[in-house]
């Protein structure tokens, strides 16, 4: 008999999506809350240690357990590099807070190598009350997208050890590249 079947052509078109914040689809790539805090950050100047300070939990954070900076020099805090490869739009969140001195500034920083580090500046200032860094997800720019060593660093320019600064809730997501590869 013969086993072949009538075929249709069909031709596909590929349709570009538009790139804008509505990360309504995406896939959380990393997250750190430190409770059972294990490793994959590198500091100078913080207590990697959790701390847990049951009088302060915080309202827009996970409460419990944190991380603080502790010491009177430049404080620096990086991740571990993470893969991005297979995402755009990559987007970090989390909460922090700051002691009640002055002087206390945070600068969030990415790289794509380690050695070059590029600011973002549309961070929230912290306040004495946890808070989140924006609104909604802080979208980094587009060549953070599908790289495959992408770090994250948190500086902290406060000059006394009594100027602190706080952090929990580290949540970095992508959207996932749709179509095909070109």
């Amino acid at each position: 008999g013969n086993c072949e079947s009538s075929r249709t052509r069909a031709r596909a078109s590929i349709t570009t999506v538009p790139r804008n914040n509505n990360l309504t689809t995406h896939v959380i790539l990393y997250h750190e809350n430190f409770s059972g805090y294990t490793g994959g950050l590198t500091a100078t100047g913080w207590n990697l240690t959790p701390v847990s300070d049951n009088n302060t939990k915080a309202a827009q954070s996970s409460g419990g357990t944190f991380i603080r900076t502790n010491a009177a020099a430049a404080k620096t805090l990086t991740m571990d590099p993470i893969s991005t490869v297979g995402y755009e739009q990559i987007g970090i969140m989390f909460a922090h807070r700051r002691s009640n001195t002055t002087g206390n500034v945070l600068t969030l920083q990415y790289s794509l190598d380690g050695t070059n580090w590029t600011s973002i500046s549309n961070v929230s200032s912290p306040s004495t009350a946890w808070v989140w860094a924006s609104s909604n997800y802080i979208i980094l720019p587009e060549n953070a997208s599908n790289a495959p060593n992408l770090r994250i660093r948190w500086q902290n320019n406060a000059s006394t050890a009594s100027r602190y600064y706080e952090l929990d809730d580290i949540t970095i997501v992508g959207t996932p590249v749709i179509g095909l590869d070109r």
